[in-house]
């Protein structure tokens, strides 16, 4: 086993890659018995059961969309979805660094780069139900399982489906279909004493199928701080993932249930011994589908319940980056759960064979608090907090798809959305004896009904098809942007109970066009205008006393969440894939954004700054190689433009340039191998830069080789 035994020591052991191993091993018996049983009496008839949403409306061909299917998936240069999504230029997380050594909470994802923040700003969903962390926003990749037959990037944002979260647009994950009795197994092994073990078993039965995996994730991880300002306290970033769950797919006559259990563990080491993290998850949902997709009324609902246990602790470093050989624990939120329940479902009837109508709507309650610990000045903490709130948003939409010429397509949106933030607490105590209350903030219950909606065109001229789209969308600020202080080194974030939502409109024109040699090419333009924006906005410099965060160390400064009156973007994104022969062919993505503040009256002085984590040029360009029976080869070159870490930009970031590869090749009948390697030149890349100029890297070189066994 690859079990590393300096990392079980650092982290409790959670979950071992024998249960998994075990588990395959049980059911391994009775998949042969199955395929045989099948193969001799035709006892199991072959199904497919599907746990997706419905078929794409005639007007999702008026949508800016990318689609990474199965073989994409299965040629991942990662350990988790983020890194494939990534190929797509205008997919962004919050900073540079993917889910491999980022901390959790800054796992929040945007489409086009415009407006990123921790929280993200695009709804993600699995078969229709959201993944979205219920008290962040945030998504925490590494436990979003493998058993994904494909992933869509749908850019720009108001379509009826969608509501808040989705205000740069969507990610749609869709599961596997059982199609028969099969396992399948995965383990590489490779840099930074780094491990992973995935293995799924379905099992088919007469109208139906079950389906149970498992992963298991480990690695020492590596270092975050630039290698010349490392100290004795550093360390790397070690990480064990657990993930497990389970699903079965029935199909009656007339309905397709699909119901899934899913459970995780993350648990994380973030550069300092002190600085730890960990996040529980449980998510059970239940989809209900009509059968015939080419009836005139097909319909699905979803229901589920998430559930997040969130512990963290930040701290800091006292020698600064000199010698970097003193730390202390300064905020320990040791207890941040946050759950949700909610619903949706839609309705789409064909009038004729020219239009459809879709009708639709969701309910979302979710909760959350921090209890955490707080001001330490070297004896130990003096303080404690309990910060949290509820929210509700329901919403309900119309579409209408036509058709009024064969080459042309119209689509229409309209969606009203109901929203509540209330029992807003922020609770501080001195924990001396008497326990006195030091803060008792009641914050007002607010409420709003948002409407939003998109219109959108398809022409389709012959050689190339025109869209263009105008559109509006919103997002909630999280529980956690309103109650949730947090501190990193000495940079200090105050929450804000007052936040407004934000809103955005938008406007996009494109070209798409196939080439001769099986290939594609597409071009788009767009604009955006984001109004209450909510960023990280500086407060003050320490050393000194600045409100509302209180005492702000030497080389730190304080920020608070704000809304940011009005930004812009003007963008351009471009990608092609083509043929060059029958074995060869080469891709590419890019975006080039110009983002902006445009009003700020609570801080004049920032207009005309350029939005923090959105660089002006963003891209990829890889070449594709297959031969043989099996045999693959890809390799990419990426690039990113310098990029601001904070609101004033002043500190700005680097520019950015790394290779990936990966090769696979067949090994024996069942069996396949594969060896991938991200910043294959090992560039150091910078990921975040703090007040008093402590570099953090990202993606550093990672070499991985595996095996793949499928029966």
């Amino acid at each position: 086993m690859f079990l590393k035994s300096n990392l079980s020591a650092q982290l409790n052991q959670s979950c071992s890659y024998g249960v998994i191993v075990t588990l395959v091993a049980l059911l391994t018996p009775s998949i042969t018995a199955a395929q045989t049983s099948s193969m001799d009496d035709d006892l199991y008839d072959e199904v497919t059961i599907v746990g997706e949403r419905m078929a794409p409306s005639k007007g999702d061909v008026t949508l800016d969309s990318t689609r990474f299917d199965a073989d994409d998936l299965d040629s991942n240069m990662g350990f988790s979805l983020d890194h494939l999504l990534d190929r797509d230029a205008g997919f962004s997380l919050f900073r540079r660094s993917t889910s491999f050594l980022s901390h959790p909470t800054t796992r929040g994802v945007s489409l086009r780069g415009f407006g990123t923040n921790g929280a993200g700003r695009a709804l993600v969903t699995l078969d229709g139900v959201p993944l979205n962390d219920p008290f962040g926003g945030w998504v925490n990749w590494p436990l979003v399982h493998a058993n994904l037959a494909d992933a869509t990037l749908y850019k720009g944002s108001g379509l009826g489906r969608w509501g808040s979260g989705a205000l740069t647009g969507a990610i749609e994950l869709t599961s596997k279909r059982i199609t028969d009795t099969s396992a399948d197994a995965e383990i590489q092994v490779g840099s930074h004493n780094t491990g992973q073990l995935k293995a799924q078993v379905q099992q088919a039965f007469d109208g139906g199928g079950f389906y149970i995996y498992g992963q298991q994730f480990d690695s020492d991880g590596a270092y975050i701080i630039s290698q010349d300002q490392r100290g004795p306290v550093d360390t790397k970033a070690a990480s064990r993932v657990t993930a497990i769950g389970v699903g079965v797919q029935y199909e009656f006559p007339t309905v397709r249930l699909h119901g899934k259990a899913a459970f995780g563990k993350d648990k994380r080491i973030n550069g300092l011994d002190l600085s730890r993290n960990q996040t529980d998850s449980a998510d059970l949902s239940l989809s209900l589908i009509s059968v015939d997709d080419y009836a005139d009324l097909t319909w699905q609902v979803n229901g589920y319940f998430q559930s997040r246990s969130f512990e963290n602790s930040f701290a800091s470093v006292q020698s600064i980056f000199i010698a970097r050989d003193n730390q202390r624990l300064v905020l320990d939120q040791f207890d941040v759960p946050g759950t949700s329940f909610g619903a949706n479902g839609l309705m789409r009837y064909a009038l004729n064979a020219l239009t459809d109508i879709e009708l639709g709507g969701d309910i979302r309650l979710m909760d959350g608090e921090t209890n955490e610990l707080f001001r330490n000045l070297g004896d130990g903490f003096t303080r404690s907090r309990l910060a949290g709130g509820e929210q509700v948003i329901a919403g309900a939409f119309l579409r209408w798809s036509h058709t009024p010429l064969t080459a042309l397509t119209v689509d229409a949106s309209i969606r009203v959305d109901q929203w509540k933030v209330s029992d807003g607490v922020r609770r501080e105590f001195d924990l001396n004896a008497d326990r006195a209350v030091l803060r008792d903030d009641q914050f007002d219950d607010q409420s709003g009904t948002t409407p939003t909606g998109r219109f959108g065109l398809a022409f389709d001229a012959g050689l190339v098809t025109l869209n263009a789209a105008a559109y509006q969308g919103f997002r909630l600020p999280t529980i956690n942007e309103y109650y949730r202080p947090f501190r990193v080194g000495n940079d200090i974030t105050e929450a804000n109970g007052s936040l407004k939502e934000e809103t955005i409109t938008g406007f996009e024109l494109g070209l798409d066009g196939d080439l001769m040699n099986d290939g594609y090419w597409s071009i788009r333009g767009f604009y955006q205008s984001l109004k209450n924006g909510v960023g990280n906005v500086t407060l003050g410099f320490g050393p000194g006393v600045i409100e509302p965060g209180g005492f702000v160390p030497e080389g730190g400064v304080l920020r608070q969440r704000n809304n940011i009156d009005k930004s812009s973007a003007l963008g351009l994104e471009a990608s092609f894939d083509a043929s060059i022969n029958h074995y060869l062919s080469i891709n590419a993505s890019y975006q080039w954004l110009d983002s902006e503040i445009k009003e700020f009256s609570l801080m004049p002085a920032l207009v005309g700054n350029r939005l923090p984590q959105s660089p002006k040029h963003r891209g990829r360009a890889g070449v594709v190689g297959t031969w043989g029976e099996g045999f693959r080869f890809e390799a990419n070159v990426h690039y990113e433009s310098a990029r601001y870490e904070d609101d004033q930009s002043r500190r700005s970031m680097p520019s950015a340039t790394w290779v990936s590869l990966r090769t696979d090749f067949p090994l024996y009948e069942q069996f396949s191998g594969f060896v991938w390697a991200e910043n294959i030149f090992n560039q150091e890349i910078t990921s975040r830069i703090d007040a008093a100029g402590l570099v953090n890297v990202a993606r550093p070189r990672q070499i991985m080789v595996g095996i793949k066994a499928a029966f």
